[in-house]
Protein backbone atom coordinates (compact mmCIF):
# COMPACT_ATOMS: atom_id res chain seq x y z
CA UNK A 1 0.00 0.00 0.00
CA UNK A 2 2.83 2.10 0.81
CA UNK A 3 4.21 2.58 -3.15
CA UNK A 4 1.26 4.71 -4.38
CA UNK A 5 1.01 6.91 -1.41
CA UNK A 6 5.00 7.38 -2.35
CA UNK A 7 4.27 8.12 -5.57
CA UNK A 8 1.78 10.75 -5.37
CA UNK A 9 4.14 11.92 -2.29
CA UNK A 10 7.03 12.31 -4.72
CA UNK A 11 5.13 14.33 -7.49
CA UNK A 12 3.60 17.06 -4.68
CA UNK A 13 7.11 16.39 -2.70
CA UNK A 14 8.93 18.25 -6.51
CA UNK A 15 6.14 19.96 -7.16
CA UNK A 16 6.41 21.96 -3.49
CA UNK A 17 9.90 21.69 -3.26
CA UNK A 18 10.14 23.21 -6.60
CA UNK A 19 8.17 26.11 -5.20
CA UNK A 20 9.67 26.74 -1.75
CA UNK A 21 13.39 26.37 -3.68
CA UNK A 22 11.95 29.87 -5.59
CA UNK A 23 11.18 31.69 -2.24
CA UNK A 24 13.40 29.85 0.58
CA UNK A 25 17.57 29.11 0.76
CA UNK A 26 18.10 25.65 -0.20
CA UNK A 27 19.91 25.16 3.01
CA UNK A 28 16.03 25.58 4.54
CA UNK A 29 14.48 23.42 2.06
CA UNK A 30 17.04 20.95 3.16
CA UNK A 31 17.05 21.01 6.51
CA UNK A 32 12.97 20.83 6.34
CA UNK A 33 13.88 17.55 3.72
CA UNK A 34 16.59 16.05 6.29
CA UNK A 35 13.80 17.06 9.79
CA UNK A 36 11.02 14.99 7.91
CA UNK A 37 13.41 12.04 7.04
CA UNK A 38 14.32 12.34 11.03
CA UNK A 39 10.75 11.86 12.01
CA UNK A 40 10.26 9.35 9.48
CA UNK A 41 12.94 6.98 10.31
CA UNK A 42 12.39 7.70 14.43
CA UNK A 43 8.55 6.38 13.99
CA UNK A 44 9.40 2.90 11.75
CA UNK A 45 10.15 1.29 15.26
CA UNK A 46 6.44 2.30 16.63
CA UNK A 47 5.40 1.57 13.27
CA UNK A 48 1.11 1.60 14.44
CA UNK A 49 -1.83 1.58 11.89
CA UNK A 50 -1.73 5.37 12.77
CA UNK A 51 1.41 5.71 11.69
CA UNK A 52 1.91 3.60 8.64
CA UNK A 53 0.58 6.19 6.35
CA UNK A 54 2.84 9.12 7.92
CA UNK A 55 5.81 7.30 7.44
CA UNK A 56 5.81 6.85 3.58
CA UNK A 57 4.26 10.39 3.54
CA UNK A 58 7.70 11.92 5.16
CA UNK A 59 10.01 9.76 3.64
CA UNK A 60 8.44 10.70 0.36
CA UNK A 61 8.81 13.97 1.04
CA UNK A 62 12.31 13.89 1.77
CA UNK A 63 13.52 12.18 -0.99
CA UNK A 64 11.70 14.11 -3.76
CA UNK A 65 12.36 17.78 -1.83
CA UNK A 66 16.61 16.27 -1.64
CA UNK A 67 16.60 15.54 -5.32
CA UNK A 68 15.02 19.34 -5.99
CA UNK A 69 17.48 20.38 -3.78
CA UNK A 70 20.59 18.78 -5.16
CA UNK A 71 20.34 19.98 -8.94
CA UNK A 72 19.82 23.55 -7.51
CA UNK A 73 22.75 23.77 -5.61
CA UNK A 74 24.86 21.32 -7.56
CA UNK A 75 24.57 24.41 -10.83
CA UNK A 76 24.43 27.44 -8.08
CA UNK A 77 27.38 26.30 -6.34
CA UNK A 78 29.48 25.35 -8.30
CA UNK A 79 28.58 26.76 -11.97
CA UNK A 80 26.96 25.01 -14.71
CA UNK A 81 29.71 24.61 -16.64
CA UNK A 82 30.79 22.32 -14.43
CA UNK A 83 27.54 20.87 -13.99
CA UNK A 84 28.58 17.64 -15.65
CA UNK A 85 31.50 16.88 -13.66
CA UNK A 86 29.71 17.68 -10.49
CA UNK A 87 26.35 15.72 -11.28
CA UNK A 88 28.97 12.39 -11.99
CA UNK A 89 30.68 12.49 -8.39
CA UNK A 90 27.05 13.22 -6.79
CA UNK A 91 25.31 10.34 -8.41
CA UNK A 92 28.67 7.62 -8.20
CA UNK A 93 28.49 8.78 -4.16
CA UNK A 94 24.99 7.62 -4.23
CA UNK A 95 25.00 4.90 -5.90
CA UNK A 96 27.76 3.97 -3.07
CA UNK A 97 25.31 5.01 -0.30
CA UNK A 98 22.82 2.83 -1.88
CA UNK A 99 25.12 -0.97 -2.57
CA UNK A 100 26.66 -0.23 1.19
CA UNK A 101 23.11 1.70 2.70
CA UNK A 102 21.80 -1.79 3.69
CA UNK A 103 25.20 -3.52 5.32
CA UNK A 104 24.68 -1.36 8.69
CA UNK A 105 20.69 -2.23 8.78
CA UNK A 106 22.17 -6.01 8.50
CA UNK A 107 24.65 -5.55 11.33
CA UNK A 108 22.32 -4.37 13.23
CA UNK A 109 19.50 -6.77 12.60
CA UNK A 110 21.86 -9.91 13.28
CA UNK A 111 22.87 -8.12 16.54
CA UNK A 112 19.92 -7.13 18.16
CA UNK A 113 17.27 -9.10 16.48
CA UNK A 114 15.47 -6.30 14.70
CA UNK A 115 15.83 -3.22 13.11
CA UNK A 116 14.75 -0.73 15.20
CA UNK A 117 18.66 0.86 16.19
CA UNK A 118 18.95 0.90 12.80
CA UNK A 119 16.03 3.48 11.73
CA UNK A 120 16.59 5.48 15.25
CA UNK A 121 20.33 5.92 14.41
CA UNK A 122 19.46 6.73 10.30
CA UNK A 123 17.05 9.27 12.48
CA UNK A 124 19.59 10.66 14.34
CA UNK A 125 22.18 11.19 11.13
CA UNK A 126 19.34 13.16 9.33
CA UNK A 127 19.63 15.36 12.68
CA UNK A 128 23.49 15.21 12.28
CA UNK A 129 22.72 16.36 8.51
CA UNK A 130 20.52 19.15 9.17
CA UNK A 131 22.99 20.89 11.67
CA UNK A 132 26.02 20.34 9.12
CA UNK A 133 23.58 22.11 6.60
CA UNK A 134 22.89 24.77 8.66
CA UNK A 135 26.31 25.72 10.21
CA UNK A 136 28.50 24.42 6.68
CA UNK A 137 25.77 24.43 3.30
CA UNK A 138 26.63 27.96 1.90
CA UNK A 139 28.40 28.56 -1.68
CA UNK A 140 31.76 28.84 -1.75
CA UNK A 141 33.08 32.64 -0.56
CA UNK A 142 30.28 33.12 1.46
CA UNK A 143 31.05 33.32 5.21
CA UNK A 144 30.55 31.32 7.78
CA UNK A 145 27.79 33.23 8.86
CA UNK A 146 25.48 31.47 6.68
CA UNK A 147 24.02 34.73 5.13
CA UNK A 148 22.93 35.04 1.43
CA UNK A 149 25.32 35.13 -1.28
CA UNK A 150 25.17 37.07 -3.89
CA UNK A 151 26.48 36.85 -7.62
CA UNK A 152 26.43 39.80 -10.38
CA UNK A 153 26.01 38.60 -13.79
CA UNK A 154 26.61 40.78 -16.75
CA UNK A 155 24.08 40.72 -19.91
CA UNK A 156 24.12 41.83 -23.03
CA UNK A 157 21.94 44.91 -23.94
CA UNK A 158 20.46 45.35 -27.15
CA UNK A 159 21.50 43.80 -30.55
CA UNK A 160 22.86 45.10 -33.83
CA UNK A 161 26.33 46.70 -35.31
CA UNK A 162 25.44 49.82 -34.44
CA UNK A 163 27.95 49.44 -31.04
CA UNK A 164 24.24 49.83 -29.42
CA UNK A 165 25.33 46.28 -28.27
CA UNK A 166 28.20 47.02 -26.79
CA UNK A 167 26.25 48.71 -23.52
CA UNK A 168 26.83 45.93 -20.32
CA UNK A 169 23.88 46.31 -17.84
CA UNK A 170 24.36 44.58 -13.95
CA UNK A 171 21.86 42.16 -12.76
CA UNK A 172 21.87 40.57 -9.49
CA UNK A 173 21.02 37.16 -9.19
CA UNK A 174 20.40 35.58 -5.40
CA UNK A 175 22.45 32.18 -5.37
CA UNK A 176 21.46 29.99 -2.40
Amino acid sequence: MSSPILAVVGIIGRLLSGYLLDKLSARVVQSAALLAAALGFFLVPSMASTTAYMVPVLLGMSISTASNVRGCVHANMFGRENLGKIQTVASSVTVLGSALGPFPFGVVKDNAGNFDAAFIGSGFLCLVGVVAVLKWGHPPGEGAGGGEAEMVKYERVGAGDDGAGDDVEEAEEDVI
